[in-house]
Parts: structure tokens; C-alpha cells; sequence
């Protein structure tokens, strides 16, 4: 193979290089979206070299991009939430087998930055706020996409865990900077991408576009010379895109190999890895030409490695590339069958679920029951099918499915959907100089200096900035204001819809505030009036986050609205054995969340839903984790996060029973907004972050303590924790011990799994490890887990095997380099990080 490579690079020319590092993809829309781009990022290589191009695709959930004719899988999380990177690696492989098919022989997958913040707006890309299980996944990961002939793109290197600021705003585009002990890093930020390299050998790496402590990622010496310690030297560095890459030299110097999507973008930046730029530092000799070649070697090498170049069976883009068997997978993925499920069940008092036979009528209530089900991210990673309700099958058709004709099945929307807010009628606007809005726009980004015009408009929608013929790098800002008169008195959902930084004032009181948004996304808030007096209305908006439609729309539910809704729901509710009440949220790549709290029409749905019917089962389709202030008047609490296309049948299939959900949490539920270790502003999303400027420092404050490790740390109890998911059976973990030390520094536990239910089931076992106190750690660290499967009644032998020198280490700073702490170490063994059934002290003097 090296002498193939050798005689490939022997004869290119210095043009057929240039080529090698730089995008050729000219996207519709920035790749955003609806718009289709088969490739979303391309190098185009010379065809007499007789290799092929790399087309590239996202994402980690499906193909994405706007490309029709895919499966909609559950997102990452679902997967990740199952514990088992078995089923990863067939995740992985049915998405890139669907990739290949499309075309792509580059997947931008996995993303496997750790969950630090739950309002983190790609949690439901991700895996896990713990390093440990993060890294299991992201090799099974990588093995199954690189085993279709593709390569495997692990993203995003490095310490990128929130949306706020990550590129910054226009027109300076000043990318959040985190500032992050390198201990942090070792220990908690980089082991995923380690163990990828070490164990998975993943053709590309994508940095990401935050700045580490001052330097952008794509031209950080220091994290990335991390990285090629770790023996990553048969793969390329691609930028993430557009903002992703800062410089020519500084970047090429530090080891970032490729440039997307290429050329010089209409974001203000320069077309950093042109020919032009390039030969211009070749001629200086600033940069040596073995840098260039070597760099070229990277993106040439896994071509070789991983069959992309004796691959003559690619597809094409308009391929239907939907098979059943992928169908069958989405399904498996979220309950069981022959596989792991990723459905969580948090609660379930008296037993509700699994339903018994008794239950003689079910109803099925919210928006998310139905076509308004939340099964996708919208953005980055997997945007849906636009044909999805082809292959959709939602919750309430699964359940009538499943019940046939002796349960009754009815259906009630209850609230208005997510995105489905009524228009605010023009007649309820009156400004000081009639009935419309004054609507001022500022050619800036923060409300000051000139103005583009002012204006007196009847309504709000998102065509007032687009009208303005605005770049990319022409932000602006923008106040509505005048008075609203409403004609119900009680209280008003608003929402607005946006890409950009949004918020609502009524009489000068904060209502709803949409936190910077890279695309359009929506917020809602919740404000009492009273019919016929009118209420001081303020909008107050800036484009310079938003890279797609700029503007804004806004919308509301009145009381009226509600209220019709509302009543027929409790209606259908009252003499229903069980109801099964949908709640939800929607947020992807692009921006980040305010409020763990779900929008109060939801949080008022399942508390008066509750007063009417004992036996209440709460189904949430959510990013992330979110608060419950009802959770002690319901019975039951399942999470499916976005689950894909076969929600509705994995659901229906848990709730009856024919199958035995055993998902566990990968991140921890805080019990509220103001408790966590990134609850501060400065740590998330950073001093400044909210505000409209060109300053955002992101204090990764908390240090080792992310998720469980803070509340271990500060003795606080989570609304749930990280590990936990119960099942309809019982399974006890009995006779643990430690079976000794051997002289290749392995240490050996052993325990019993008994299964003393009345019916099959499954366990995740989890082993956990304290320090020595001078070794500076958490109070404890996941080390282990196995999922174990048990008949009643059957009991099983589970063995871990820690070594001595992978898991006792600990990254020193005054030596720069992981180390051992002889002492005493204590050994835990749970079900969760807080349901723990064995501990144990253990000597260790040497590795």
C-alpha cells in the first residue's frame, strides 16, 4: 500500500496537491436546510490521477443535507442511551451504508464532544456527559461506518459544547473562547478522540470552531499536537465549515490538513488553503513543501487504508436508499427486539406500565402524539427526510395498531403545536401613530448609530430584513414597539420564530428571549392580560448571529385558543384508563437553550391533565434533559428523546409490554435551572455570550466535575441521575468481590446478576472507581459497564477487569504527562452513579 501511495504522490504536480486540500463545493443555502448538495463538501481530484473524488455528507444521525429518499433514524442519544456499543456499531454501519448509496465516501460522523452543559443544543448528536462511556461508543462508531468503504469523520476537535458564539457574531465572527485546564482536557475532553485514533483508525478528524485558550482549533499547535501523539497519522484534519478555518500558514504549520467547503466565502473570510495562498507561502519559504506534502499524504492515505480507492460500486444521489431492514433497525433502536433499546423509563409508580389487560380505552394527548411527533433534529447533524411521513409512523397510529379492536383509542391535541402558533392579528397593534408597529432598523448589529429607515408596519413577519438585499456580513438590528391590545384575559403564550438574537417585552417585562441562533428556531414565553387594555409591545432583534434567513415572525396561543383545545382533551382524558400525554422540545445545532423548564403550555397540559386522570404516562421527545414540576402527580415517565421514523411502534410495543425497556441515562437531570456545575453564565455559554459584541470567554470553571462527578462532588441530589432506567422486572446484583491482582496490573471483580421478576430482562452494570485523595479526582469515575440479559428467575456471572494502567491514571500537571497515585482506591459497583449496591477499598501501591 505505501508504495502505491508513493507512485500516486510521485507523479501529481504541485496543482493536483493544491486540489488535495481544499473544497470544491460551491453550497446552495450554506449546505443549510432544505437545499440539496450532494456533497457538502468535495475535493475534486485530478482525474488522471485515477482516484476517486472525496464526497462528503453529514451527518451522525442519517444522511442528511436535504436529501430525500433516506431513513429518519433516532438520533445518537437514543442509541447511546442503551449502553451498547454492539448496537452502535450497527447504527453506525446501516447510516453509512445509506451514505454510500448516496454518494458520499466521507460521513461527518460521529460527534462525540461531551455533554458538559444540558442546554447544549446538540445533546441529542452527542453521546454522553462521561468520557469513559463516550469513548466505548465513538470506536464502535467509527468501526461501523469505516466498515462500508467510507471514512469516519469524528467531530469536533476539541472542547466544543455549546452553540452560543461558536463562531461568533457578524461582522468579526469572534468565536468563543474557552478557557480549560489542559488536566480538563486530558482527562475529560480528549479520551473519545484518543480512543478513536488508538483503537479505531478514523480517516478524517473535524476540528472544531471555537478557539482553546486563545488559539482557533484549526491552528492550535497545542491540541493539535495532542492529537498526532496519539499516533493519528494515516487520517486528514478537515475544518469545520466556513468558520472553522482563520489562516494560511499558522494553520498548515499546526498540522490542519483540509479546508471546507473552500474558496473565499461570503462571510468576510479569505480563501485560506488556495492555490494562491498556498504558493504564496511555498515561494516565500515560510512553509516548507514537506508540509504540503505530507499534508496531502494524510488525505490520500485513508483512500488506500480504508477501500475508498478500489471502490467501484459508489452511488448516486438520487438512489431511494430506504430498505427495510434500516426501518426495522430505527424500531429496535428505541425498544428491543433482537437488540437494546434506547427508551428510558425514569418512573413507574404502581406499575401502570406495562398495560394490563383492563385497560379498556386509551387516550393519546399533545401534539407529539401524533404528525406533530418530534423525531429528528432540524439541523446539522440530521435534518429528516423531506418525504418522512412516507415511512412515519407515529405514536398514535402505533398504539391503535397495537390495540386493535378491543382498546379504545382516541386522540386529543390539547395545546397548539410547537410551530403552529396563530399570527397575532394585525387589529391588535397600535403604535403612537395608529394601528401598526414602529419599526426601526439599524444598519449594526446592537441598536445603535444609523438607521436604515424606520417605518410603521402592520405585522411582523420574516420578509422585512430579507427585502433589504442584506450579505452575509451586513448585519443588522431591529426594534418593533407599540401596544398590543388583546381581546381575552388570561394568560398568552408568544413565540417567535427566528435566526438571529430575539426578545419580547411586554410592559417592559421580559417574556420570551430566542438566545443566539445560527438558524431559525423558536422560543416561547407566557404573559397574563386582560381583554381590552392595551400592553407596551417590544421586539427587540439582531441578525449577527443568524448565517440564513434573518428576521423574525411572531405568533401567539390566547386564551381562547387554548382553552377550546384544552377542554376537549379532558374530555377524552376523563374516562380513559390511561393517558398518554406527549411533552417536547426542539434544538439542534445552531443555538442553545435558556431554560431546562419545557414551554409552559406543556408543564400546564400535564398537571391539569393529571387532575382528571389517575394514570398519567408522560412520553417526552426532547434534546436534552428538562424540568418536571408535575412529576409527583404522574405515574409514569418515559424518555425517547427524537426516536426517528418508527417511534410509534417501539412505543406502542413498550407500553403493552411485549417488550422490557432497560435504557439508562447517559447524562444527568439537574433538579433545576440554578443547580449544576454549569449553571453560572460565565461557564455556559460565557462571559458576554449573550450580549451582541465581539467578547466571549467560556470558564470551563468546573474543571473534572462535569455531570454526575459536580453533584458526587457537592453531595446534591439530581432530579435523576446519570446510569439510571428502570425496567418491568427486578434484577439484583449479589456476591461481589475482588478476585485479586495480577502481575500484568490487572485487577479482577466479580459479581452475580439474579433476575427475580416475573418475566425477562435486562441490566447495565456499572463500575465505578475512587482515587486516592492525592490524586486530585472526583469522587468517582465510570471504569465498566456491561448489559447483561436474564430470564426470571436466572442468575448470571458478571467479571470486570480494570488495569492498572488505562484505568488508574491521572493526568499530572506539574509533570505533563498521566500517572499513577498508590493508595487506597474504592471499587463501586451500581445500577447508577447513585444506586450503588457494593463498594470496596483496595490497595494499589504500583501500576
Amino acid at each position: 500500500m505505501s508504495d502505491r501511495i508513493a507512485l500516486l504522490m510521485s507523479n501529481m504536480t504541485l496543482h493536483d496537491k493544491f486540489k488535495m486540500v481544499e473544497g470544491a463545493a460551491g453550497l446552495e443555502n450554506h449546505g443549510v436546510g432544505a437545499a440539496i448538495n450532494p456533497c457538502i463538501g468535495l475535493i475534486k481530484v485530478s482525474e488522471r490521477l485515477g482516484i476517486p473524488n472525496l464526497c462528503m455528507g453529514d451527518g451522525p444521525s442519517g444522511v442528511s443535507n436535504g436529501l430525500g429518499n433516506v431513513t429518519t433514524f433516532p438520533a445518537p442519544i437514543v442509541v447511546a442511551s442503551s449502553w451498547d456499543p454492539d448496537l452502535m456499531y450497527d447504527y453506525a454501519k446501516a447510516i453509512a451504508r445509506e451514505h454510500h448509496d448516496k454518494g458520499h465516501n466521507v460521513a461527518l460522523t460521529p460527534t462525540i464532544n461531551i455533554q458538559r452543559a444540558p442546554l447544549w443544543g446538540r445533546n441529542a448528536e452527542s453521546f454522553s456527559e462521561d468520557p469513559f462511556l463516550t469513548a466505548e461508543l465513538a470506536v464502535a462508531s467509527v468501526k461501523g461506518t469505516q466498515s462500508e468503504n467510507i471514512l469516519a469523520s469524528p467531530k469536533h476537535f476539541a472542547a466544543y459544547n455549546q452553540e452560543t458564539n461558536r463562531f461568533g457574531d457578524a461582522p468579526k465572527w469572534s468565536a468563543a473562547n474557552v478557557i480549560v485546564s489542559n488536566r480538563t482536557l486530558q482527562e475529560v475532553y480528549f479520551p473519545a478522540f484518543k480512543a478513536v485514533v488508538e483503537r479505531a483508525r478514523p480517516g478524517s478528524i473535524m476540528t472544531s470552531y471555537n478557539k482553546v485558550n486563545g488559539y482557533h482549533a484549526s491552528e492550535n499547535k497545542a491540541i493539535l499536537g495532542d492529537l498526532f501523539s496519539w499516533g493519528f497519522d494515516d487520517g486528514f484534519t478537515v475544518t469545520d465549515w466556513y468558520f472553522g478555518h482563520r489562516s494560511t500558514l499558522e494553520s498548515a504549520l499546526a498540522g490542519q490538513t483540509m479546508s471546507m467547503p473552500g474558496g473565499k466565502s461570503d462571510f468576510g473570510f479569505d480563501d485560506f488553503f488556495s492555490e494562491k495562498a498556498l504558493s504564496l507561502v511555498l515561494r516565500n519559504g515560510s512553509l516548507p513543501q514537506a508540509v504540503l506534502d505530507d499534508m496531502v499524504r494524510r488525505v490520500i492515505t485513508p483512500m488506500f487504508v480504508h477501500g475508498l480507492v478500489d471502490d467501484h460500486d459508489l452511488g448516486d444521489v438520487n438512489v431511494d436508499v430506504r430498505r427495510q431492514e434500516h426501518h426495522d433497525l430505527s424500531v429496535k433502536i428505541v425498544e428491543e427486539g433482537d437488540l437494546d433499546p434506547g427508551t428510558i423509563l425514569l418512573k413507574n409508580d404502581d406499575a401502570v406500565l406495562p398495560l394490563s389487560s383492563n385497560v379498556k380505552k386509551i387516550a393519546v394527548v399533545g401534539p407529539g402524539g401524533d404528525y406533530g411527533a418530534l423525531v429528528s433534529e432540524r439541523y446539522g447533524g440530521f435534518v429528516g427526510s423531506p418525504n418522512l411521513n412516507e415511512t412515519l409512523v407515529t405514536p398514535l397510529q402505533g398504539i391503535r395498531h397495537r390495540a386493535g379492536q378491543e382498546v379504545e383509542v382516541v386522540f386529543a391535541q390539547a395545546i397548539p403545536a410547537l410551530e403552529a402558533y396563530e399570527p397575532i392579528p394585525d387589529s391588535a397593534f397600535v403604535s403612537a401613530k395608529g394601528s401598526a408597529l414602529r419599526t426601526t432598523v439599524f444598519n449594526n448589529s446592537n441598536w445603535s448609530g444609523a438607521t436604515l429607515f424606520e417605518d410603521q408596519v402592520r405585522n411582523i413577519s420574516q420578509a422585512f430584513a430579507l427585502d433589504l438585499n442584506l450579505t452575509a456580513v451586513s448585519p443588522i438590528s431591529a426594534v418593533h414597539e407599540g401596544k398590543l391590545t388583546p381581546q381575552d384575559t388570561g394568560y398568552h403564550d408568544f413565540a417567535i420564530y427566528a435566526g438571529g438574537y430575539a426578545k419580547l417585552f411586554i410592559d417592559n417585562e421580559e417574556v420570551v428571549w430566542l438566545r443566539k441562533q445560527g438558524f431559525v428556531n423558536y422560543a416561547t414565553g407566557q404573559a397574563h392580560l386582560s381583554a381590552s387594555v392595551p400592553v407596551k409591545f417590544r421586539i427587540e432583534y439582531s441578525s449577527a448571529p443568524a448565517i440564513t434567513s434573518k428576521g423574525l415572525r411572531i405568533a401567539w396561543s390566547t386564551p381562547r385558543m387554548k382553552t377550546t383545545l384544552l377542554e376537549e382533551a379532558l374530555v377524552a382524558v376523563k374516562d380513559a384508563d390511561v393517558a398518554v400525554v406527549f411533552v417536547g422540545n426542539i434544538l439542534s445545532e445552531g443555538g442553545d437553550g435558556t431554560s431546562l423548564a419545557l414551554p409552559t403550555t406543556e408543564d400546564d397540559l400535564v398537571q391539569a391533565i393529571a387532575q382528571v386522570n389517575p394514570n398519567v404516562v408522560v412520553v417526552a421527545q426532547t434534546n436534552n434533559p428538562f424540568l418536571m414540576p408535575w412529576l409527583d402527580q404522574v405515574k409514569t415517565v418515559l424518555i425517547q428523546w427524537y426516536a426517528g421514523e418508527g417511534v410509534g411502534t417501539a412505543l406502542a410495543r413498550i407500553l403493552f409490554g411485549d417488550i422490557n425497556p432497560s435504557g439508562k441515562l447517559a447524562m444527568t437531570f439537574p433538579p433545576s435551572d440554578s443547580v449544576g456545575p454549569c449553571s453560572l453564565t460565565k461557564s455556559f455559554p460565557g462571559s458576554e455570550a449573550d450580549l451582541i459584541s465581539d467578547y466571549a470567554d467560556v470558564f470551563y470553571d468546573e474543571d473534572l466535575l462535569v455531570g454526575y462527578k459536580w453533584y458526587d462532588e457537592h453531595s446534591v441530589e439530581p432530579l435523576f441521575p446519570f446510569g439510571h432506567g428502570m425496567s418491568y422486572t427486578t434484577i439484583e446484583i449479589a456476591n461481589q468481590q475482588v478476585l485479586g491482582s495480577r502481575s500484568d496490573g490487572t485487577i479482577e471483580i466479580s459479581l452475580d446478576l439474579y433476575n427475580t421478576g416475573l418475566r425477562e430482562g435486562k441490566e447495565v452494570v456499572q463500575l465505578y472507581v475512587g482515587f486516592p485523595d492525592s490524586a486530585g479526582e472526583p469522587p468517582k469515575l465510570l471504569r465498566g459497564f456491561k448489559k447483561v440479559a436474564l430470564e426470571p428467575g436466572q442468575i448470571t456471572s458478571v467479571k470486570f477487569q480494570l488495569s492498572t494502567w488505562r484505568d488508574l491514571q491521572y493526568w499530572s500537571e506539574s509533570e505533563e504527562r498521566w500517572t499513577f497515585a498508590p493508595g487506597n482506591y474504592t471499587l463501586y459497583v451500581g445500577t447508577s452513579s447513585r444506586d450503588i449496591s457494593w463498594s470496596s477499598s483496595l490497595y494499589v501501591d504500583s501500576p
